[in-house]
């Protein structure tokens, strides 16, 4: 029996996230208890377009973050286009422009590794579908700060890329298929709902 306590949940995604993230994000109710953070990788000028769409949609707002917001239960921060997103421990949003060794912009792994300092053993970490390895050395970092993580399995994932590098460097306290994850984290954070 989990008794963990949760004040975070990082949610990393390329190829096919937007309707990965769609699929969980729908499942999660108004009273959902924690903030939400997301890397997802998006061509320039997309990020604004899928945090309305998703606005719409869930039962959580939805915004792109600023630099200097304070993360709030019931909303969902996406890292702002061509940018990295940190989160530091008064839980609060730094933005980074450029990160030399960082291909991937917003990178999962700049999150995570964000999270695992800044609440250690308090988040929830999701990789979802996605090419090549962004967000596998943040998960575990994750991990081994004494935070939950999940990677997609790849019965659902899109591309099995970074979910698959993750679960190899074992990154992942579970594998999921994407159709579960929203029931899982409800579960960890003993939200008393049926996703």
């Amino acid at each position: 029996m989990m008794t963990q306590s949760f004040q975070l949940l990082a949610i990393g995604s390329s190829t096919g996230g937007p309707k990965a993230l769609r699929t969980i994000f729908e499942r999660l109710p108004s009273d959902f208890p924690l903030p939400i953070v997301v890397a997802q990788h998006m061509s320039p000028g997309f990020m604004k377009n899928l945090a309305s769409h998703l606005d719409e949609i869930c039962a959580l707002n939805v915004v792109v973050a600023e630099e200097g917001m304070l993360v709030r239960p019931g909303t969902i921060y996406f890292a702002p286009d061509e940018k990295h997103m940190q989160i530091d421990k008064g839980l609060k949003i730094r933005i980074v422009d450029f990160l030399e060794d960082k291909i991937y912009v917003p990178s999962a792994d700049v999150l995570f590794s964000s999270v695992a300092k800044a609440v250690r053993s308090h988040a929830i970490g999701v990789l979802l579908t996605g090419m090549g390895s962004d967000g596998a050395d943040g998960l575990l970092k994750l991990r081994e700060s004494g935070s939950y993580t999940i990677a997609e399995s790849e019965e659902t994932a899109v591309v099995f890329g970074m979910p698959r590098v993750a679960i190899e460097r074992g990154a992942a306290n579970e594998v999921l298929p994407l159709h579960k994850i929203a029931s899982r984290v409800l579960e960890l954070v003993g939200a008393n709902v049926h996703a």
